[in-house]
């Protein structure tokens, strides 16, 4: 459920299967010492955070993209080698990124 759906949370997870999230927390992070999930608790914030907010704020200090946390818009654009501008546009959709 973890991997297939980048929207639900520990607890979202835990209500459809009746545990707590501390619980499914846990099991995540078993899963992801042997292999069979991708889990971090920075992930699992960020998705607390995005469900609170409906959707990822372009103001906000953080990127979340291809399953990496970046601390910043100026961090990640520096990683793909384009400008803020171009990467706040991207996050706002008013362009679409060009190669």
């Amino acid at each position: 459920m973890w991997n297939n759906n980048n929207l639900l949370t520990t607890e979202d997870i835990g209500n459809a299967i009746h545990l707590c999230s501390a619980t499914i927390q846990k099991y995540l992070i078993k899963g992801t010492e042997i292999g069979i999930c991708n889990y971090s608790s920075e992930i699992g914030m960020y998705r607390r955070d995005l469900k609170k907010i409906g959707k990822p704020s372009v103001t906000s200090k953080k990127v979340f993209y291809n399953e990496k946390i970046y601390d910043s818009i100026k961090s990640f654009a520096d990683s793909i080698n384009q400008s803020q501008m171009a990467v706040g546009r991207w996050l706002k959709g008013t362009a679409l990124p060009r190669d």
